[in-house]
């Protein structure tokens, strides 16, 4: 068994309309040094697979075909034992 965490955050050319609001409301309340805040989603899930290999391409299969819009959005995957 093996835990896939996945991060997945928009793109750097998709505007992030959450991002720019935390940074508005951030900046507001004195913190005038944050820029560039992009908001994502973090997932955990345990795979049932034989080696982490097997692990790592069916959360790249998840990320293309569900978690993530791929068109909009990037992914990065980290694969742990979790036996």
């Amino acid at each position: 068994m093996y835990k896939a965490k996945i991060t997945i955050t928009p793109r750097k050319n998709v505007p992030d309309p959450e991002g720019q609001f935390v940074e508005t409301a951030l900046q507001d309340i004195g913190f005038d040094g944050v820029h560039n805040i992009r908001i994502g989603k973090y997932i955990t899930l345990d795979i049932d697979a034989d080696t982490a290999w097997d692990a790592q391409a069916q959360a790249e299969a998840m990320c293309r075909l569900l978690l993530a819009k791929t068109s909009m959005e990037t992914y990065r995957i980290a694969i742990e034992d979790a036996s």
